[in-house]
């Protein structure tokens, strides 16, 4: 072959991403654009699919082009990862008819889960899908749109994933991997791996179509000639079945071996673990990586990096990130006194309790804001632990734990999870842990790599790595009992507090670097 060159795209919860990769694994460039999720109501959370997921991904590419001046046929194929569990409407001319509606984090299509356990029954959903139906599931909030939406439901030809979406923008074919597909609960069947035809007539009736179904890396079609003169790609450059970030990130950090587990440090964190095999495991959601022969489990919070983007636009004043995480490790495990739930907008796994809110508990005046930083550390690392012992519940207690995403990036964060869980991690080498993974898809689609075969060395190998502390694991180990005690108690308040609380909410940035704080 005579080109060598890959691009990953990764549409993520806070930036769009973009890496220009080498054949032996070697870094070309790198392009990263914040931006943000929105909160219409609260419960809801959307993003601008034709702005963002579109918009972003084309400039990201454009820009690594003209940053790195690669000639556009040094360019062999193109992958694609992005934001799991969404969905937005699409018309006949390929354009989002509104915002997509997005993952667990949202949490409208409550009445269309109940309705849909009671009619279909729950363990025979279960039964079909393997999983069972939450805020994860996309199903029930596609009848919502359905139902509340009817004038953009009119015009709705297709339903796509962010992923789909621009696939489609990009060279013509709407195309959903596995693992998405299985998101899509309760249309997907996993042990047909495809759309199930009665729950489809049942749900969608002659209504919008669903794309097709491949596994990441598949090839999907070539770049089209719009795509071309928006990006600087060559056209015809083959495009890659693309996947959810977590996913990618996993492939990027070299998750391949049973009992692997990586935690993506986002807006929110998302486990993923390679199992010996595909199976109901509820609350847990089962999947694939890249093929049949790889089954997973996932499991996800609801709030993580969001946290601390949240506490640096309220409370952060002209200090940045870095100033006050610094200030934060010089305080003890604990935090003085001072406990937090990080449930600031409900949470998913573990509890699955969309009514469940945030706390700060211990508060005196000797505390500061650096003490309230770490205590937000602390609390995301406890939600880390409870998912951990789900996983172990489950029957596939982790043996090697990966990190990625921006979040690993801050060293005390890390610390701190380590510490809490008792674990070791090994942090992916690329900040664009996803989009690394996504590069590796179009090098598949493109005939560079065999999809079935080991995950290049050079490509998932380095980074560095995080030990545990003795002495902070054991005083973190006195403290998690008391996190799940403040859950237990508090539950009935946090959800009167919930149905009290005021329409209306701002939106939310993603996780920010200093510099690209300064940027803005």
């Amino acid at each position: 072959m005579s080109a060598e060159l890959f691009i990953g795209i990764d549409i993520g919860s806070s930036a769009v991403k973009a890496l220009l990769v080498h054949a032996d694994g070697r870094i070309g460039g790198a392009v990263r654009l914040p931006h943000a999720i929105d909160h219409p109501r609260p419960g809801w959370a959307e993003m601008d699919a034709e702005r963002i997921w579109w918009g972003l991904s084309m400039r990201a590419v454009a820009q690594l082009l003209a940053s790195t001046a690669v000639p556009s046929e040094a360019i062999a194929g193109i992958g694609l990862c992005g934001i799991g569990a969404s969905f937005v409407p699409v018309d006949a001319d390929g354009c989002a008819l509104r915002p997509g509606i997005l993952y667990g984090i949202d949490n409208r299509a409550v009445a269309q889960i109940e309705r849909l356990n009671r009619e279909l029954g729950e363990q025979q959903l279960l039964s079909a899908t393997a999983r069972r139906l939450s805020a994860q599931s996309v199903g029930p909030k596609i009848l919502w749109l359905r139902e509340n939406e009817p004038e953009v439901w009119r015009r709705t030809a297709w339903i796509a994933s962010p992923v789909a979406y621009v696939t489609a923008r990009l060279c013509g074919r709407f195309m959903i991997d596995v693992h998405t597909a299985l998101s899509y609960d309760p249309l997907f069947s996993p042990s047909t791996m495809t759309w199930n035809p009665a729950i489809r007539e049942s749900m969608l009736g002659d209504g919008p179509r669903l794309p097709d179904v491949g596994w990441p890396g598949a090839a999907c079609g070539t770049v089209n000639r719009s795509a071309a003169r928006l990006t600087g790609l060559r056209e015809g450059t083959p495009v890659a079945c693309g996947t959810a970030d977590v996913v990618a990130e996993a492939v990027g950090s070299g998750v391949g071996s049973v009992g692997d587990l990586l935690v993506m440090y986002g807006s929110t964190l998302f486990l993923l673990e390679r199992v010996t095999q595909f199976a109901p495991r509820p609350p847990l959601w089962p999947s694939y990586l890249l093929g049949s022969e790889q089954p997973t489990l996932l499991t996800g919070t609801s709030s993580a990096g969001s946290l601390l983007d949240w506490f640096m636009r309220e409370f952060g004043g002209a200090d940045r990130l870095q100033d006050l995480v610094e200030q934060a490790q010089r305080i003890a495990p604990g935090a003085d006194g001072l406990l937090c739930l990080p449930y600031f907008a409900g949470e998913r796994a573990p509890i699955f309790d969309a009514d469940a809110r945030g706390m700060l508990i211990g508060l005196s005046h000797e505390h500061s804001r650096a003490h309230v930083l770490r205590a937000l550390l602390e609390g995301i690392a406890f939600s880390f632990r409870h998912n951990l012992c789900a996983l172990a519940t489950a029957g596939q207690p982790p043996e090697r734990l990966f990190a990625s995403g921006g979040g690993s990036r801050i060293p005390l964060w890390r610390q701190v999870m380590s510490d809490v869980s008792g674990l070791p991690q090994q942090v992916c080498r690329v900040a664009e842990g996803g989009a690394l993974g996504a590069a590796y898809l179009g090098a598949i689609a493109a005939g560079a790599f065999d999809a079935a075969g080991s995950l290049p060395q050079p490509w998932m190998a380095g980074g560095s790595s995080v030990q545990p502390d003795a002495a902070a694991a054991e005083r973190y180990s006195e403290l998690y009992p008391l996190y799940l005690h403040a859950y237990q108690s508090n539950r009935d308040l946090l959800h009167a507090l919930a149905r009290a609380r005021p329409q209306g909410l701002r939106s939310h940035e993603g996780l920010l670097t200093p510099a690209s704080r300064a940027a803005r």
